[in-house]
C-alpha cells in the first residue's frame, strides 16, 4: 500500500426500463468534489472505458466532474500540501 485512497462515486439512476424492456439513457449531472486536504496528485479513471486514466489533476482540494450512472474512481494521492 502507498497510502493513496481511492474513491467511488456514482449516480444511483433508473437505468432500465422493465415494461419496455429497454435501456434509460442517463445525462450526466456535474458535481464538485470538496477534499479534506489539497493533494498534489489525483487522476480520475472510468472502469468501464478501461484502464487508463482519463484526466490528472495537482495541487488542489476540488475537482469538477460528471457523474453517470456507473462508478468512476478518484485515485487520491498519499501526499498533501501543508
Amino acid at each position: 500500500s502507498d497510502g493513496s485512497t481511492s474513491l467511488v462515486i456514482w449516480r444511483e439512476e433508473e437505468i432500465w426500463d422493465i415494461p419496455t424492456a429497454t435501456e434509460i439513457s442517463v445525462a450526466p449531472l456535474s458535481v464538485n468534489v470538496l477534499l479534506d486536504e489539497t493533494y498534489q496528485d489525483i487522476e480520475l479513471f472510468d472502469p468501464i472505458s478501461g484502464v487508463t486514466s482519463l484526466a490528472q489533476y495537482s495541487n488542489t482540494d476540488m475537482i469538477t466532474l460528471d457523474l453517470y450512472d456507473h462508478p468512476i474512481i478518484l485515485d487520491i494521492g498519499p501526499d498533501y500540501l501543508l
